[in-house]
């Protein structure tokens, strides 16, 4: 998964956002609470210690103005499962489909 998430920070970066990494969602939900600046959550729905469509519900609740995209390659949510404004990106993505989110 490394080699997938350093694919998505190149994305991202080339889009011109500063990205911050994490491994599961509990470190991802711990970046959260200690800066302000976050603009956009990426996630996989599959991660450890904290699933990425529970880490979503939080960011929706407690961070309402952060952008919520959530990807998988194996699994599709449907609409109920994911915070209203949350956007699903399926695997393999290019950087024209992240592009194509408006974000």
């Amino acid at each position: 998964m490394p080699l997938i998430r350093m694919d998505a920070v190149g994305m991202f970066e080339d889009m011109g956002f500063r990205v911050l990494e994490a491994s599961d969602g509990r470190e991802a939900l711990g970046i959260l609470e200690t800066l302000t600046a976050v603009s956009v959550l990426f996630t996989d729905i599959e991660m450890p210690h904290l699933g990425g469509l529970e880490l979503a519900a939080i960011v929706a609740e407690r961070w309402p103005q952060i952008e919520i995209v959530i990807t998988s390659g194996r699994l599709e949510p449907c609409e109920d499962d994911m915070p209203n404004e949350a956007r699903f990106l399926a695997k393999p993505y290019d950087p024209s489909a992240l592009g194509s989110l408006g974000l």
